[in-house]
């Protein structure tokens, strides 16, 4: 992994169990995903919202933008809503997502790792 360069930001997006921590006290989506954020050297996206995560925020974009659709007078085809909802969630973790060291330089793609 060392000898290819970046062109992205890695992201582990962790699930917000708190149902499970209000019973036990310990959230296991929090804990995994923080875990696994720190081995990769990756950012870490939670959704705030208590009862979610990233799927929970993709269905209800999906829905709203297909209620959307089917009052409005130029119709998306299905593959163009499903993208648009995508988007939004993506942007939505980009936004979220937190990195507990500065984030390196990018290497332009196609360009030589530097050593």
């Amino acid at each position: 992994a060392d000898m290819v360069p970046r062109t992205g930001w890695l992201v582990v997006c962790g699930d917000n169990d708190h149902g499970t921590e209000a019973k036990t006290g310990k959230n296991p989506g929090m804990i995994a995903a923080k875990e696994a954020a720190a081995i990769m050297d990756a950012g870490l996206a939670v959704p705030d919202d208590l009862g979610t995560d990233w799927n929970d925020f993709f269905v209800d974009e999906l829905r709203r933008l297909t209620e959307t659709n089917m009052t409005s007078r130029h119709k998306l085809r299905p593959e163009m809503i499903r993208r648009n909802a995508l988007s939004t969630v993506a942007t939505l973790i980009r936004s979220q997502a937190k990195f507990s060291q500065p984030r390196p330089q990018l290497a332009a793609p196609g360009a030589a790792p530097s050593v």
